[in-house]
């Protein structure tokens, strides 16, 4: 396998520059420091399988040879896979000429591998006056008012971002551990693992008890979600043959840890319960953050994932950012003092959530990463999202190799309608199971029939209690599965966690 091998060294800026100089010495230094060669890249199979690396024209002298189960492989965008040695801080880039080379070789790799305190008020008005005089060379009088909505915008970005409020609930909300449901028995496992920085990511796993064949479904909540935004999916998931995971990612619901990274450290507590769980093939479906993790999990971490559904992905956190900051100002066309407050504030949240979570918005780039995530997709949107709007998703979709969009009337928390479960149940069928899409059943129709009156996906009659009260709807009269009343509904216990 030819590609192209970079050398990569670690460099930073001098850090007593203000952050956007030091990103723009961090770029350059990198780019002089880049150095492009052609290599021709080998896997050594057998019991201890390697990695060898040799200068092109000459096979007799490996210039770089690492043990497989001593480095870890993750995907880059610009089509390059990341060789990083586990007890070293340097790293290889291996440059491939298409996606499907790329994804082709890291699969066949990745089989021989065993798993083993922000700013204050009075320093966001310095450095909002300092850009206002660098932007329009002093000519802007700064409006109070503009002043005050921008620290409540800065302080409201940076504490959804890091620190949302936390889900709480009791276990007992997951439902019986045990229970019948379409005519077979399934049983739930809970379960705890830890993540590559040791916080520990606690987990649900319902399954089927006769079941053999793995096909698993992994959800992955929103933010400020929990786990229990999964049992609004569960029944028609487990009535089409998954077994269903949902995980409370570090910093949420139960699970370990303080911070929340909208995805970009979450994507390793997915991959900590998958290392950990007997998956097979694994299909992601994400919500808002959790669509943000689904997405950077897939092409970063495992070429092996059978498909995607992301519901209301955004296109970048700087753009989330932007968004909430703008939309605190007044809306997206902001002129003058409220443009140039916009810029500042999206600067300060920046450096605040480096400083109290330690990553960077920037990096978090669903849209640049979405092109190399060669899996087929489902996308998800909502007409009136105002916490995500629609562009966002609209531009993940068209940033994917193989993706499907939906749009549907709602808001970013409103349960979607039947002909989303629809859409859905078509595209498992026909990507994950190979079987021709059914046109109805009690599978399309258990999504939202049985959340008819609830306004938010994370309000739902579970599998359990649908079957209880069609047990009880076939015992006085013969009708759908779906057309439960109002009684019944009301009757039917309940699942509420936070809204984003």
């Amino acid at each position: 396998m030819f590609c192209q091998c970079y050398d990569v060294a670690e460099q930073r800026g001098d850090p007593a520059l203000p952050p956007w100089r030091t990103d723009v010495l961090q770029a350059r230094i990198d780019k002089a420091l880049a150095r492009e060669l052609r290599r021709v890249v080998v896997v050594q199979r057998g019991p201890r399988p390697a990695l060898l690396i040799y200068p092109e024209g000459n096979r007799s002298t490996p210039i770089y040879r690492a043990s497989l189960d001593s480095v870890e492989l993750t995907g880059e965008p610009h089509l390059l896979v990341r060789i990083q040695p586990r007890d070293d801080d340097a790293a290889l880039l291996l440059r491939f000429e298409t996606l499907e080379a790329k994804i082709n070789w890291w699969r066949a790799v990745a089989q021989l591998t065993t798993p083993s305190q922000y700013e204050t008020a009075d320093e966001l008005d310095q450095i909002t006056t300092a850009i206002s005089e660098e932007d329009s060379d002093g000519d802007i009088d700064e409006d109070a008012s503009t002043l005050k909505k921008t620290r409540q915008a800065f302080e409201q970005a940076v504490q959804a971002f890091v620190r949302p409020p936390r889900a709480r609930y009791d276990m007992s909300q997951l439902g019986p551990r045990a229970f019948p449901f379409g005519g077979k028995a399934y049983r739930r496992q809970d379960a705890t693992t830890a993540n590559q920085r040791g916080e520990v990511v606690r987990y649900s796993v319902w399954r089927g008890v006769e079941d053999r064949d793995r096909k698993t479904l992994l959800y992955v909540h929103a933010n400020a979600g929990c786990r229990l935004e999964a049992l609004s999916v569960l029944g028609p998931c487990l009535q089409m043959g998954f077994q269903v995971i949902a995980l409370d990612c570090a910093g949420s619901g139960l699970s370990g840890g303080e911070h929340t990274t909208l995805g970009w450290r979450e994507r390793d507590d997915v991959r900590a319960v998958i290392d950990a769980e007997d998956c097979g093939q694994v299909t992601l479906w994400g919500r808002s953050m959790g669509a943000a993790t689904a997405l950077l999990y897939a092409a970063t971490r495992d070429p092996n994932v059978v498909a995607l559904i992301l519901d209301s992905p955004f296109q970048s956190l700087r753009q989330l950012a932007l968004d909430v900051v703008q939309s605190a100002l007044g809306g997206s066309e902001l002129n003058g003092a409220a443009r140039v407050a916009s810029i500042g504030a999206l600067r300060l949240v920046r450096g605040a959530v480096r400083r109290r979570a330690g990553f960077d918005i920037y990096d978090v780039d669903i849209e640049r990463h979405a092109r190399e995530c060669a899996c087929p997709t489902l996308v998800l949107c909502a007409l009136d999202d105002a916490l995500v709007p629609p562009a966002h998703s609209h531009a993940v979709h068209a940033a994917l190799p193989k993706a499907e969009l939906c749009v549907c009337p709602g808001t970013h928390n409103s349960v979607r309608p039947r002909g989303v479960s629809q859409r859905v149940e078509r595209f498992l069928r026909e990507h994950v199971f190979g079987d021709v899409p059914a046109s109805s059943g009690d599978v399309e129709g258990l999504l939202d029939e049985a959340a008819v009156a609830s306004p938010t996906i994370g309000r739902s009659v579970a599998p359990w209690h649908a079957e209880a009260l069609a047990t009880r709807a076939r015992a006085t009269a013969p009708r759908f599965l779906g057309s439960f009343d109002e009684e019944d509904l009301v009757a039917a216990r309940r699942v509420d966690t936070p809204d984003e």
